[in-house]
């Protein structure tokens, strides 16, 4: 039975992946800031860590028997009535991520890092592949990225053993927030269409549960840096569309 390790695993998306990996027969060790698991299961061992503290980190990583990590843990977007200082953001994106992954270099453990598009930023090409040079402009783009860095540079010898992963924007059908964002400018009453019609990408979170799968049990296939969306965009007159249809969208 191979044992994989998730970071911030009673979030939106590492709750769903550890149910995955329990499922089809995986040991998960959870690792969260949180008291309790959010999930149980006989197969789930979970620590509560601060991924800042490095010796924390370090004793469960070192301590444990494992073949995987996915590194999930972050701080994201916040509402605009929130404000986070940016050395928060350096000390959870940043910081705690090169914690982990000191560790598991020391292990010689195969990683996956959830990244995101945010690193593009500034970019200027209509698509952005992986072939571009980032640009980060907010501090959740310019703390993902120097995560990145970090664990290329860790990796460099290894180059097999990890994949970066930069994700469009995550949804769910009980979770829109970062869809919605696109178009409303007051929820639920008032959307706005750009005259272009813009086309988003963006992620299902069963999309991005499915990808981690095929990565655990497969591999890298080639490729250390990969973005990752759904097949098709969405237009924004189309989303506005589902959102009238749904008895949402009114002006």
């Amino acid at each position: 039975m191979e044992t994989v390790a998730i970071t911030g695993i009673n979030g939106f998306i590492g709750s769903r992946v550890a149910e995955e990996l329990l499922g089809n027969g995986y040991k998960v060790i959870g690792l969260s800031i949180e008291d309790k698991p959010v999930i149980e299961h006989d197969n789930l061992f979970y620590f509560q860590v601060d991924l800042t503290q490095w010796k924390d980190v370090q004793s469960i990583i070192l301590g444990s028997r494992i073949d995987a990590l996915i590194h999930l843990a972050a701080i994201a977007h916040v509402g605009k009535e929130e404000k986070i200082p940016d050395e928060m953001y350096r000390r959870i994106n940043y910081l705690a991520a090169k914690n982990v992954f000191k560790s598991a270099h020391l292990m010689d453990i195969r990683v996956f890092f959830a990244s995101t598009i945010d690193v593009y930023g500034a970019c200027k090409e209509h698509v952005w592949s992986e072939d571009i040079n980032p640009e980060p402009v907010t501090m959740y783009g310019k703390t993902k990225y120097m995560a990145e860095r970090c664990l290329q540079d860790l990796y460099k010898d290894k180059t097999e053993k990890y994949l970066i992963a930069r994700f469009a924007p995550v949804y769910s059908k009980d979770r829109m927030t970062d869809v919605h964002k696109r178009i409303y400018i007051n929820y639920p009453k008032l959307a706005l269409k750009l005259g272009t019609n813009p086309t988003y990408s963006f992620l299902a979170l069963e999309n991005v549960v499915k990808f981690i799968f095929f990565w655990i049990s497969k591999g890298n296939q080639g490729y250390n840096i990969v973005n990752i969306c759904d097949e098709k965009g969405v237009t924004a007159e189309d989303l506005i569309e589902r959102e009238k249809a749904a008895g949402r969208a009114r002006y």
